[in-house]
């Protein structure tokens, strides 16, 4: 058993086509312990943005961006937060058992510098906003 928990810390490399681009995924030392992330598209025509994402996993209410930016805007927050923490509630009935889990979401690959040399270990999800040619 211990052999194979040590086997699945070891350099595992995948390549990622996306939108055309190939990224080279490496996993070195990944512990499981990291908080998971979730990384949006940073196009200002994306349904789900840094705006309305909070709302969109935690209550699964979807608002328009421009909607929850107003909104914002009348709170005093004029500009959308760099990084979003979003907390899920999962498991039992009521009370009984429930954990919530904490999720990071950022606007784009490049925002994955903020956690670090390898953050593709805890790299949850992507959203990606696709052009219709």
């Amino acid at each position: 058993m211990a052999e194979s928990k040590a086997a699945s810390k070891s350099t595992r490399a995948s390549t990622l086509p996306l939108l055309g681009h190939k990224f080279q995924l490496t996993r070195t030392d990944c512990t499981g312990s990291e908080i998971p992330i979730i990384v949006i598209s940073s196009s200002p025509t994306s349904l789900i943005t840094l705006w309305n994402v909070r709302k969109f996993l935690e209550e699964s209410i979807f608002e328009d961006s421009a909607v929850a930016k107003e909104r914002a805007a009348l709170e005093g927050n004029a500009r959308a937060e760099d990084v979003v923490v979003v907390y899920r509630n999962k498991g039992g009935e009521g009370n009984e058992g429930e954990r919530k889990l904490q999720y990071f979401v950022v606007d784009g690959i490049e925002a994955l510098n903020k956690f670090g040399a390898d953050p593709w270990c805890v790299l949850f999800g992507l959203f990606l906003t696709l052009a219709v040619m």
